[in-house]
C-alpha cells in the first residue's frame, strides 16, 4: 500500500499527511500515538503485525511492556467502532499480533469538508502521555452526511479552513479542557468504592519472573485492603481468573463489577527487575495515571513500596503515618524467603497433588529461612488443609497434616496477630479434629475484628454457620461476602444451597446458575442443582446430571448415589437398585466424611421402602471411639444433625416414627459467643 494517500474504509475517510481520520464527515480525535498505530496497520494492509514490531514503532527509545499496547489497540478499536469478537477493521492473531483486514480504496477527492469534532481535543501531557476520553459503549457514531462541494477552489479552502479550524482549537481549548479533566479527575479517584488488581503480566517466561508477577499483584491487594477500609479491593481469588491471559482492563473491570482497575507488568532477569502499572477509570475508560520503577532483583520490595504509594496517591487516598505504615509493611526482610514464598504461592494456586507437594516443600524451607514469616507460615497451614481436603493424603497422614498445620497457623498469628486466614484455618481445624464449634465460632469471629471487609473469611463463616443448623446467619454473612466478591462461584454455590435448605428452590436455582456462569466445572454447584432437580421433581434432569459428574469422577461415592436416588424417586428402581450394589460392593472410602454418604444412603433406601435399612444405617453413627477416629466420628455427628434438621430429600424416611427420635438425640451445637454484624 502506497503511503500518503487518502483512503477510504467502511465509512471513514483517511488522510495520513494531514493526520486526519473522519467518519462520515465528522472528525474522529485520536491521540497522537493512537493515529501512528492505525496508520502503520494500513500502511501494511493484510499483513501480519507482530507485538514486538508494534511496540518498536510506537516506543523506539523507550522499554515498554505488552499491556502499553494492548491500552493503545484498545483505544483504536473503540474510536473505530470495531470488536475484537467481530472484528472489521483490526484483527488479533492470538500470541503474535495484528492485520488490518478491512477493503481499502483510494480516495477521489484531493480535498474534503467536515464538521466540527464531536469530541474535545486531545493534548499529549509534559510526559508525552495522552488521556483520551473513550466514546462510550452505545456510540454508534454520528450520522452527518458529507458536505457536496463544486469546484477545485472551494474545496482548497475548505480543506485550508478544516486545518486551521483544529489547529486553533487544539490551541485554544487545551488549556481549559485540561484543567476540566484534571478537577473531573479528582472527583472521580476520591470516589472510588471498589478496585481491582489484576494480575500484572510476566513478561519473562520462567517461573520465577511468574511468581513475582503475581506476588507484586497480592502484595498490592492485600497493601491497599489494609490502608482504606472504605473502599472495597476484589480479593486475589478473584482476580485470578486473568492471570496469564489476554484481557481487555475495562472489560474485566466491568465483568468485576468495580470502578477502577489496576493493571502492570513485570520483566525480570538476572539482577534487575522492572515493573510497569496504570490505573483506569472503568466508568470513563479513561487512564488516569501510569508509572514504571526499575531496581536490582533484591530491591524488589523498594519497587513495591513506591508502587503502593503512588498508587494510594493517584487514588486521592489521604493517609496517617499509621497507613503509611501498613501500606509499606513488609511480611518478610529476607528477599530469599519472600522468593520461596512466592514460588508457593504460585504452585499452591494451582491445587494438584504435585504442585501443592511443591508448595509445602517452598514454604517450609521460606520459615526456615524467617521463622517470623507470618503470612508463610499461613500459607503453609492452609495448603496441609488443602490437602487433606482434596484427599491427597491417606488416613494416617491427614492426622499428621491436621496437626502441623495448627502448629502452621499458630506460628502464624504468634508472628502477626493481623494474618487472619490463619485464624480461619485454626477454626476449621476446631471443627476436623476438635469437633469443637464452640471454640471455632470464636476464631472466626476474631478474623472478622481485624478485617471486617474481608470476603474470604465471610464466606468460611458462613458456611460454617451453615453446618451447625444457624441457616438465616449463614445466608447473611454469604450475602456479605458477596457484596465484596460477587464473582465467586463458590459463595454463590454456597447461597444456593442455603435457599435450597430455606426451601427457596427460585432464588437458590438463580445463584447456582450464577455459579455456574462463573465456573461451569464448579462441581458443588452442579450436585446442588442436581439436588434441586429433585426437589422440583425433574428426575430426569437429576439422573442426567449425576451421571454426568459420575463419569467425571468414577470414584465419588456421593454423587452415584444421588443417581440411584434420582431413578428410585423417578420410578426406575431396578437401575437404582444396581447402582447401590455397585457403590456398596466397593467399600467405604476412607477419606470421605461418613456422615453425608450415610444420610443420601439413608435417602436412598427410603425410596426404595427399605426404611429398616435407613435409620440401622443412621443409628450407627454414635460418638463412640471406631478405629481410634473419635473426633471424626463426633464431626459426623455434628454433620448429621445439620442433615436431620434441614436436608430436604430425607422426606423419605420422614413420616417414619424413629425420624423423631433421631432428631431427640442429635441436637443442634448451642454458641454461647456473641456474633458481630456481617455488615
Amino acid at each position: 500500500m502506497q503511503s500518503g494517500k487518502s483512503l477510504e474504509f467502511g465509512p471513514f475517510f483517511f488522510n495520513p499527511q494531514e493526520r486526519i481520520l473522519l467518519r462520515q464527515g465528522q472528525v474522529v480525535s485520536l491521540a497522537p500515538m493512537v493515529f501512528d498505530l492505525l496508520q502503520y496497520l494500513i500502511e501494511r494492509h493484510h499483513q501480519l503485525c507482530s507485538k514486538e514490531e508494534l511496540i518498536r514503532h510506537l516506543w523506539p527509545d523507550t522499554i515498554v511492556g505488552e499491556n502499553s499496547l494492548l491500552q493503545i489497540i484498545y483505544l483504536l478499536r473503540r474510536s473505530l467502532g470495531d470488536e475484537s469478537g467481530a472484528p472489521r477493521y483490526i484483527l488479533t492473531v492470538p500470541r503474535h499480533g495484528y492485520r488490518f483486514v478491512a477493503e481499502l480504496k483510494e480516495s477521489q477527492l484531493d480535498a474534503i469538508t467536515h464538521s466540527s469534532p464531536a469530541q474535545p481535543p486531545v493534548v499529549p501531557d509534559a510526559t508525552g502521555e495522552v488521556d483520551l476520553p473513550l466514546p462510550s459503549a452505545n456510540d454508534t457514531g454520528p450520522g452527518l452526511e458529507e458536505e457536496k462541494v463544486e469546484g477545485t477552489s472551494r474545496q482548497q479552502w475548505t480543506r485550508v479552513g478544516a486545518v486551521i479550524f483544529i489547529v486553533v482549537a487544539v490551541v485554544a481549548t487545551s488549556s481549559l479542557w485540561r484543567l476540566l479533566q484534571s478537577q473531573n479527575n479528582n472527583k472521580s479517584e476520591s470516589a472510588f468504592k471498589t478496585i481491582a488488581v489484576l494480575p500484572f503480566r510476566s513478561l519473562s517466561r520462567e517461573d520465577s519472573s511468574q511468581s513475582f508477577s503475581l506476588g507484586i499483584t497480592d502484595a498490592l491487594i492485600i497493601r491497599l485492603s489494609s490502608v482504606n477500609k472504605q473502599v472495597t479491593v476484589r480479593p486475589f481469588n478473584a482476580v485470578l481468573k486473568y492471570e496469564g491471559k489476554e484481557y481487555d482492563p475495562l472489560q474485566a473491570g466491568s465483568d468485576l463489577r468495580v470502578e477502577a482497575v489496576i493493571t502492570g507488568t513485570v520483566q525480570t532477569d538476572s539482577d534487575h527487575i522492572r515493573v510497569t502499572s496504570q490505573l483506569f477509570d472503568v466508568r470513563s475508560g479513561r487512564s488516569l495515571w501510569s508509572g514504571t520503577f526499575e531496581a536490582r532483583a533484591n530491591e524488589l520490595f523498594i519497587v513495591q513500596d513506591n508502587l503502593s504509594e503512588q498508587l494510594a496517591s493517584s487514588l486521592a487516598w489521604k493517609l496517617n503515618s499509621q497507613d503509611r505504615e501498613r501500606l509499606t509493611r513488609r511480611d518478610t526482610a529476607d528477599i530469599e524467603a519472600y522468593r520461596l514464598y512466592r514460588m508457593a504461592v504460585y504452585h499452591w494456586n494451582k491445587r494438584t497433588k504435585e504442585s501443592l507437594e511443591k508448595a509445602v516443600s517452598y514454604l517450609t524451607k521460606a520459615v526456615g529461612i524467617d521463622p517470623k514469616f507470618a503470612r508463610a507460615h499461613a500459607l503453609l497451614a492452609d495448603t496441609l488443609m488443602l490437602q487433606v481436603y482434596f484427599e491427597f493424603t491417606d488416613i494416617d497422614q491427614q492426622r499428621t497434616s491436621l496437626g502441623e498445620a495448627g502448629k502452621a497457623a499458630e506460628a502464624a498469628i504468634s508472628s502477626d496477630e493481623t494474618v487472619v486466614e490463619a485464624y480461619v484455618t485454626l477454626a476449621a481445624l476446631k471443627v476436623i479434629r476438635d469437633a469443637d464449634p464452640e471454640a471455632a465460632n470464636k476464631l472466626f469471629l476474631r478474623a472478622l475484628a481485624i478485617d471486617p471487609n474481608n470476603s474470604f473469611v465471610k464466606m468460611r463463616y458462613g458456611f460454617f454457620l451453615r453446618n451447625i443448623g444457624r441457616i438465616d446467619e449463614a445466608a447473611l454473612y454469604l450475602r456479605r461476602a458477596l457484596e465484596n466478591d460477587p464473582t465467586s462461584s463458590i459463595t454463590n454455590a454456597m447461597l444456593g444451597y442455603v435457599m435450597l435448605v430455606k426451601n427457596d428452590c427460585q432464588r437458590s436455582g438463580e445463584y447456582l446458575s450464577r455459579a455456574l456462569e462463573l465456573d461451569p466445572n464448579n462441581k458443588w454447584a452442579r450436585s446442588t442443582r442436581g439436588v434441586l432437580f429433585l426437589m422440583n421433581k425433574r428426575y430426569g434432569e437429576a439422573v442426567t446430571e449425576f451421571q454426568n459428574l459420575a463419569a467425571e469422577d468414577p470414584g465419588d461415592k456421593s454423587v452415584a448415589l444421588y443417581a440411584a436416588l434420582a431413578n428410585a424417586l423417578g420410578g426406575n428402581t431396578r437401575r437404582a437398585s444396581e447402582i447401590l450394589v455397585g457403590v456398596e460392593r466397593t467399600g467405604e472410602k476412607s477419606a470421605q466424611p461418613l456422615a453425608p454418604l450415610a444420610v443420601i444412603k439413608a435417602e436412598l433406601y427410603g425410596a426404595l421402602k427399605q426404611y429398616d435399612r435407613a435409620f440401622i444405617l443412621l443409628n450407627k453413627i454414635q460418638p463412640d471411639v471406631i478405629d481410634g477416629h473419635d473426633a471424626t466420628i463426633k464431626v459426623d455427628r455434628m454433620m448429621l444433625a445439620f442433615y436431620l434438621h434441614f436436608d430436604p430429600l430425607l422426606n423419605t424416611i420422614q413420616s417414619d416414627r424413629r425420624y423423631e427420635s433421631l432428631i431427640r438425640r442429635h441436637p443442634l451445637p448451642e454458641l454461647t459467643t456473641t456474633r458481630v454484624s456481617a455488615g
